[in-house]
């Protein structure tokens, strides 16, 4: 089996490096206010590029196929921060690229937290995400130690999709949903307090806050 599925990968279509292009800087639009129930302008730091316009205060979503390698361009637009500014704390400028799930590399121009983008500064990142990671709905976010809770305050977030359609195998879960079902072929019901029997245990689901509980029945 490891054979075949090392066989498939290798037979698989290589796909071209994919690339992304971001400038940061600030945009201004419109945010609901619940307290007024109106519009209030506002203006914040913001993702630009592969699609969104300054204002959608969403950050563009990323594309990516296993095996394919990701290349995210990214331009500092903001204001440099004056030394009195840094002093009091109060200039968020400098920033990153952090995403969560991807199994990539954390150091180098890969997925490094320690990269710092200045006012001006450019950088590109490259990740290169293995043949056999799985699909999903991942998501990415600035992490400069110090300006980064600003950043994602501000909305710069946005979705990082792996796509895939594989089926699973015996050793390989492929992308495809998992459905559970009892020993009598049910699937299981919606959660609500109730008991399952399931040969000599039982899960008892009390209620979606209080989760999950294993019980042993029987001798």
């Amino acid at each position: 089996m490891n054979i075949l599925f090392a066989a498939m990968l290798a037979g698989a279509a290589v796909q071209p490096p994919l690339n992304y292009q971001f400038d940061i800087e600030r945009a201004q639009g419109t945010l609901y206010n619940p307290w007024t129930l109106t519009d209030d302008k506002v203006e914040l730091r913001s993702f630009i590029g592969s699609g969104e316009k300054p204002g959608d205060f969403v950050a563009p979503t990323i594309r990516v196929a296993p095996g394919q390698q990701l290349r995210i361009d990214i331009a500092n637009r903001l204001e440099p921060c004056a030394e009195k500014q840094r002093a009091e704390d109060v200039c968020y400028n400098d920033t990153n690229i952090h995403t969560h799930g991807l199994w990539v590399s954390p150091s180098g121009a890969s997925d490094n937290v320690l990269i710092s983008i200045p006012p001006g500064g450019e950088h590109q990142y490259i990740y290169d995400v293995p043949a056999d990671h799985p699909a999903g709905t991942y998501w990415y976010h600035p992490h400069r130690h110090g300006d980064g809770f600003v950043q994602v305050g501000s909305g710069m977030a946005g979705a990082l999709i792996v796509t895939g359609n594989r089926l699973p195998t015996i050793e390989t879960p492929g992308d495809i949903d998992v459905l559970l079902k009892d020993e009598r072929g049910r699937p299981f019901p919606e959660p609500r307090q109730h008991c399952v029997e399931m040969g000599d245990t039982a899960l008892r689901r009390r209620s979606i806050a209080q989760g999950y509980e294993l019980v042993t029945v029987g001798s």
